[in-house]
């Protein structure tokens, strides 16, 4: 999802920014943004590193990295570098983590610690707000049959092609048939990437084409995306949800049926083998017995 972010921001950067720049240029300044955001989120996983041994606490530790983070985001936004700015803020997670570990190993549980801290912060601040916003921003009175009818559409093409791709990465590797209806089920749930993006569009038109002759065909289509979005986020993430929890269910159980069986089959297998032992000691001992009376 990350990587999705950061490619689209770079990608609207180049195509959105005007000036009638060749495509040369357009592709250059891309690449530029890429290597700029990477430089950026390696210079600030060198200076959390100079202090993070020296921070007091985890608050300070866990301030350290949103401040940083915060900066780079706004930054980038003032050089009109967007995507760049996600991917500084990624690379200066993945350095300062790599740094921490290999650099200093009994500050390792503080990383964890961070980690455990930010995930908890997303899931009971961040998610909330973001989904929040998304949904106070459409405008519920544009909704009309066909934009419903064809966002679930769209919704349902995009599915079946992220389902098709996830199977074909997947079969290769050995996996059941079920394990790859799994897989395939877990990828259906949208949420992030739509939050991230969807208002992208909007947000373009009101501040770059307001007062314009095709502002409100542009509006209008800006709108129609937004709605597509919030709809492929409340149809696939409550369903799938629950889809993925019977389902994972069911993979399970199957899985812990076919081990009782072989379980079972071993122990039976043991079983067999010990009588074949057993009996064929016996053979020999009453061979034993009847060769001396023979003689």
């Amino acid at each position: 999802s990350v990587l999705a972010i950061v490619g689209y921001g770079v990608v609207f950067g180049g195509v959105f920014s005007g000036g009638g720049r060749p495509a040369w240029q357009t592709v250059g300044l891309g690449g530029l943004e890429l290597l700029c955001g990477a430089g950026a989120g390696w210079l600030g996983a060198a200076a959390c590193l100079s202090v993070w041994r020296t921070a007091r606490d985890g608050a300070d530790r866990h301030g350290l990295l949103v401040g940083g983070a915060t900066v780079l985001l706004l930054a980038s936004q003032r050089v009109d570098m967007a995507g760049g700015g996600c991917l500084a803020v990624m690379v200066m997670g993945l350095t300062l983590r790599e740094g921490v570990l290999s650099r200093m190993p009994a500050e390792a549980g503080s990383v964890a610690e961070a980690d455990c801290v930010l995930r908890a912060g997303w899931a009971s601040f961040g998610a909330p707000v973001i989904f929040g916003l998304l949904g106070a921003s459409m405008d519920t009175s544009l909704l009309s049959a066909p934009l419903v009818a064809g966002s679930f559409v769209v919704i349902v093409c995009g599915l079946a092609g992220r389902a098709v791709a996830c199977w074909l990465c997947v079969r290769s590797h050995g996996w059941s048939a079920a394990e790859q209806l799994f897989g395939v089920v877990t990828w259906c749930p949208k949420a992030t990437v739509q939050a991230a993006l969807s208002s992208v569009a909007l947000d373009y038109v009101a501040e770059h084409l307001a007062g314009l002759p095709e502002y409100g065909a542009e509006m209008e289509r800006a709108e129609a995306l937004l709605t597509c979005a919030v709809l492929s986020i409340m149809v696939t993430a409550p369903l799938f949800a629950a889809v993925i929890a019977k389902v994972g269910q069911w993979v399970l159980d199957g899985e812990r049926h076919q081990l009782e069986l072989l379980q079972a089959e071993a122990a039976a297998g043991g079983r067999g083998r010990g009588l074949q032992v057993a009996s064929g000691e016996e053979g020999e001992e009453g061979e034993g017995e009847e060769r001396p009376a023979a003689r």
